[in-house]
């Protein structure tokens, strides 16, 4: 009964985690799962040491409060030491080496790399020209920690969505005001409260320029958007410093105002940033600018149709109507022709200007009906086509480079945890102890490493812990790459489904070798209770017959 209680804790079967056929029990990749991991800002640095944030008790390796690592840890050393081997033996038969099944669990579910390249190349200035954890504590670690907390907040979709419902709400204020200023005949930009409003919007977008500025630094010069925002900021700015110290002055400046309230027409360029936060209209700009070469030919043929159509009924009807005014008003010219053509070509009232020059000749209405199935039906669905087949072209092209990216920071990713175990490994052996472990953490270069990678590094001295499942003390390189690939990062919900998962896979494999057990000392028993009952029986049966003698 001890036995069972202890070996086959009860646990509520998760749905959809039925043992099915060939299904086993997988040690490692409970003990690897990213459960009680957390995402850290930065890490803090006390007294040489890594520790926990304000606010936040300690935790030992040692001690069942502590983390995954620390229960599982002593959940296991308070293991009899029968029961210890039947977990060993049960991982034997069912998962084999660590590594395989470790790479089996890979195989299904491939880790990712936290954040982006950028966000990866801040962390690796985390501990940038600092040669010991001490100088880490007294440098720059307060002053990156909080540019670490702005990237969350500017990096957020939150903020994005707002910054774009700003840059939505500025384009409605400016076609208010352009209506205010055609009804009144007033600028609308020198009065109150438009004057307010309009210095308000700009305020806004400089503080979302600063803030891009002080979380990219240098970075922020070399991105396309930011150069355009940086712009239009920048004009919006000179137009309400000018507007603002010169509006009461002479008539000769005055006039220069004037041209600046002209280029104030740029302001509607601010629309232009809803770009950058709407992926989907950016593809389709980006579809109608890669199908330019197509459109420009599309439209030439389109031309020269017209061109053609213009000498045509300039020629016939337009010669034939010369004492007729609207025949001389629709086709009179070229230039006219051409025109009444284009007005045509868009469907728009194109009846009434053919029934115009069908009075004058008979064929007029089967040539511009056959110029609209041409030019109408034909062209210009081949036109959208271009476009809809660029667009698809971006999108897949975007796609695929997200994936690369991906597989880049991935390799990166695992070419930095090779690196920590070759730092880590002191001598040489290929396996890497807990004091080699312990001794290797306490270096910059492997602490930036872990944060490159997303390991928590508030928790990174209980880590060697839970990827040393079976208490041998001692990890290889595929055991370490392979568990700190799979520990990085922030549990997600499928994460902890598969925990609840394996840990009822172990609740069965037990509760079938404790029925095993039961059996056999059952059998055990019995045979034992019949050799018992067959000696007293022999005992019997020698008094009886050493009776007579004695």
């Amino acid at each position: 009964a001890r036995l069972t209680n202890e070996a086959a804790p009860r646990v509520m079967r998760p749905s959809g985690c039925g043992p099915g056929p060939g299904w086993s029990a997988r040690p490692g990749a409970m003990v690897s799962d990213q459960t009680c991991w957390e995402e850290p800002f930065e890490p803090t640095i006390k007294d040489g040491g890594i520790a926990e944030e304000d606010g936040e008790d300690d935790h030992d390796g040692d001690t069942a409060e502590g983390s995954c690592g620390g229960r599982l840890s002593n959940r296991s050393s308070s293991m009899q030491p029968g029961l210890r081997k039947t977990f060993s033996d049960l991982g034997g038969r069912t998962s084999g080496r660590l590594s395989t099944s470790k790479s089996s669990v890979s195989e299904k579910r491939p880790g990712m790399l936290r954040g982006t390249t950028r966000e990866i190349s801040d962390a690796l200035h985390l501990l940038k020209e600092q040669h010991t954890l001490a100088d880490l504590a007294e440098g720059t670690a307060v002053e990156r920690n909080f540019r670490s907390r702005v990237r969350y907040v500017v990096v957020h979709r939150n903020f994005e969505a707002a910054i774009a419902l700003v840059v939505l709400l500025n384009a409605v204020y400016i076609g208010v005001e352009t209506e205010n200023t055609m009804e009144t005949g007033d600028d609308g930009g020198l009065k109150m409260p438009w004057y307010a409003l309009d210095l308000l919007f700009v305020v806004v977008f400089w503080a979302e320029l600063l803030l891009r500025l002080y979380v990219e630094r240098h970075r922020f010069f070399f991105v396309g958007w930011n150069q355009f925002d940086a712009a239009i900021v920048l004009l919006a700015t000179v137009d309400k410093c000018i507007v603002t110290f010169v509006s009461d002055s002479s008539s000769g400046v005055l006039d220069i105002v004037t041209v600046v309230r002209i280029l104030r027409v740029a302001r509607i360029l601010r629309i232009v940033r809803l770009l950058r936060f709407c992926r989907e209209l950016w593809l389709i700009v980006l579809g109608i600018f890669s199908a330019m070469r197509t459109l420009f030919w599309a439209w030439m043929l389109m031309a020269l149709l017209c061109f053609i159509g213009s000498v045509f009924i300039t020629r016939t009807i337009g010669h034939e109507g010369r004492t007729d005014p609207q025949i001389q008003e629709l086709y009179g010219s070229m230039g006219r022709t051409f025109f009444t053509l284009f007005q045509i070509l868009t469907v728009d009232d194109w009846v009434d200007q053919v029934n115009a020059a069908a009075r004058i000749a008979w064929f007029a209405k089967p040539v511009f009906v056959l110029f609209v199935i041409i030019t109408t039906f034909a062209v210009l669905n081949v036109v959208v086509a271009v476009i809809v087949n660029k667009t698809l072209e971006n999108s897949i092209n975007h796609s695929e480079a997200q994936v690369k990216a991906l597989t880049q920071n991935l390799r990166k990713a695992r070419e930095a945890v090779d690196s920590i175990f070759s730092l880590g490994d002191a001598d040489g052996d290929g396996d890497l102890t807990r004091q080699e472990y312990m001794r290797a953490i306490q270096t910059p270069q492997v602490m930036r490493f872990l944060h490159e990678v997303g390991v928590d590094l508030r928790r990174v001295d209980q880590l060697f812990d839970i990827l040393d499942y079976d208490e041998s003390g001692v990890l290889d390189i595929d055991e370490f790459v392979d568990g700190v690939m799979e520990a990085r990062g922030e549990a997600r919900s499928k994460d902890l489904l598969e925990l609840h998962c394996e840990v009822w896979r172990w609740e069965q494999s037990m509760t079938k070798l404790t029925d095993e057990v039961k059996v056999d000392t059952a059998r055990s028993a019995k045979m034992l209770a019949d050799e018992v009952h067959s000696i007293t029986a022999a005992i019997g049966l020698l008094k009886a017959s050493a009776a007579p003698l004695l």
